[in-house]
């Protein structure tokens, strides 16, 4: 009987100890179970570290590597990644969740797909108890496109789909720029260049919604925040290097016009009067309901 092959799980972590036993259960209980877990801990200062090394004592399909210097939330997930072994790669953070057929799903999709680099499910949002989850429709699939609609999807979406199951190979030809500001998106821009994003049916993922900003995301990773005031600068600097590296100049060019556009849009959105500001959501509710 031919063994199903081997997909690699990387979870950086830093101060997770509430939530990292119930995420390294949920991985446990996937129904595909040749995998590799691999917990990079980035000098927490709580128990994270204790719990992660009993769950490895316990199950040989995990592995804990202990970071000596702190690393940014980029770095801590670049390290979990060159940890791998598997054909197959999947990011977990601490806190989130999905169904036990989620690996499963998504990994059968990807294999039907030679031109796919990335598969992922269904979205989920939740802020206290997984059961009063809101349901948020994400539009990444970009097979059959140009590449130009392909950044523009990429670039005016939020980056959940980093958590599905990835071909391993080339996402570590992805040369990632150090930034705290949207750090994933210079990573979704590249794969968009490389290969295809898949949907799979049945597979749904949590998103654990904390309501922090991205500096406190930042700070709660590496115990610091970020430094640059011109924060949107990072990820349109960032996103250019790794796509140009990825593709060429044109792609990389229009990935930055694409990022800049966001950001207008952004700024418009936040300078727009609150009363404003909540029509437009209920007319996008009332939208997402009816599709």
């Amino acid at each position: 009987m031919t063994e199903p092959p081997l997909v690699s799980v990387g979870l950086p972590v830093r101060d997770g100890e509430i939530t990292l036993a119930q995420t390294l259960d949920g991985l446990l209980a996937q129904t595909h179970s040749h995998l590799e877990i691999i917990v990079s801990d980035n000098c927490s200062s709580d128990r994270t570290a204790e719990i992660a090394n009993d769950y490895a004592k316990r199950f040989p399909q995990i592995r804990t590597v202990r970071q000596e210097t702190q690393l940014s939330t980029l770095e801590n997930f670049r390290a979990v990644l060159n940890q791998t072994r598997g054909e197959y790669f999947m990011w977990a953070s601490d806190d989130d969740q999905r169904n036990p057929e989620y690996i499963a799903k998504l990994l059968a999709r990807l294999r039907e797909d030679d031109k796919a680099i990335l598969c992922f499910g269904d979205l989920a949002v939740f802020s206290g108890d997984v059961a009063d989850c809101r349901i948020v429709r994400l539009v990444f699939e970009n097979a059959g496109r140009g590449i130009v609609t392909r950044l523009a999807r990429s670039a005016f979406q939020s980056g959940y789909h980093i958590f599905g199951v990835w071909r391993a190979k080339p996402l570590k030809e992805i040369d990632f720029v150090d930034c705290w500001y949207w750090p994933d998106m210079q990573i979704v821009l590249a794969a968009a260049c490389m290969g295809d994003f898949v949907r799979a049916e049945g597979a749904t993922f949590y998103y654990f919604d904390a309501g922090k900003s991205l500096r406190q995301s930042e700070k709660r990773q590496t115990g610091r925040a970020g430094v640059s005031w011109f924060f949107p600068a990072q990820v349109i600097r960032s996103s250019f290097h790794t796509v140009r590296r990825a593709s060429s100049l044109g792609p990389a060019l229009a990935a930055c016009a694409f990022l800049g556009l966001r950001e207008i849009r952004n700024i418009a959105w936040y300078l727009m009067p609150g009363r404003v500001r909540a029509l437009v959501r209920r007319l996008i509710g009332r939208g997402s309901a009816r599709t």
